[in-house]
């Protein structure tokens, strides 16, 4: 009998929950069901015989949160009383399957990545949305939503007040952020990314140096909130942006 076992606390043997391979294969493949979400397992592969049982390495993996329609997975972190997506949202389809509009062709609600780049930039800065496709209510998976802006003064108090929330949030270093990313922490591994953001009229700017998330509230009569954090300042700020701008939008999970 070969194939895997798993746990979360390390070491897995075949009195945890284990999944059989195919039998007598030197290279052989295993179902794992019943896994528990946004959760950290070991694994080791094992094969039994009549002498005993013998084990591999112990590898580690860690499920999703969550994933939105396109497949894309996002683990999550807690902060105070909130969960919140630890990356910027990358769909392109809204969450009852519906594409949501390129921003090139959009008349309202639009999508588009910085510099147009669907590949690299995308991948690791995530999408950016008009306030339009937020006020759709259908951006963020099932379960989840785009958060107000007392939401984010929630977080900011939360994390001891708006002067160093910025600082808590972002990520250390500087492989993506500007330098000196003054006040970087990640104390709870939200890893805020400088997505930069997109004008009305699709002109990119500031990639590496802030990032700027939409909050689903209206600002004045055509504007909308924001929440944003600079490369060289520690403070999470807010502002007002006329909707049709692009920003990046991490979720928050329905109470």
């Amino acid at each position: 009998m070969n194939g895997v076992c798993w746990n979360t606390t390390g070491d897995p043997t075949i009195e945890d929950s284990k999944a059989e391979g195919d039998p007598g294969m030197k290279v052989f493949s295993s179902n794992i069901t019943g896994l528990l979400p946004n959760t950290e397992y070991h694994i080791r592969s094992f094969a039994t015989n009549r002498v005993g049982t013998g084990y591999g390495e112990d590898l580690t993996f860690s499920t999703y949160a969550v994933m939105d329609t396109d497949g894309n997975g996002y683990y999550s972190v807690v902060i105070g009383d909130q969960v919140w997506i630890s990356k910027n949202l990358l769909t392109t389809r809204y969450n009852d399957g519906d594409t949501i509009p390129d921003w090139k062709f959009a008349t309202l609600d639009g999508y588009c990545c910085y510099n147009n780049d669907e590949v690299v930039l995308k991948r690791t800065y995530g999408v950016l949305y008009n306030w339009f496709a937020v006020n759709t209510g259908k951006l963020c998976p099932a379960g989840w939503h785009v958060p107000s802006i007392d939401e984010w003064y929630q977080l900011a108090s939360s994390l001891d007040g708006e002067s160093v929330a910025g600082g808590k949030l972002k990520e250390t270093g500087t492989d993506h952020w500007q330098g000196p990313n003054t006040g970087a922490a990640d104390t709870f591994g939200f890893k805020a990314l400088p997505g930069g953001y997109c004008t009305g009229d699709g002109y990119f700017y500031s990639l590496g140096e802030q990032a700027i998330w939409w909050s689903s509230s209206r600002y004045l009569a055509s504007g909308g909130y924001s929440a944003y954090i600079a490369y060289d300042d520690s403070t999470l700020n807010y502002i007002g942006h006329g909707r049709d701008w692009g920003f990046s939008v991490r979720c928050i999970k329905d109470n």
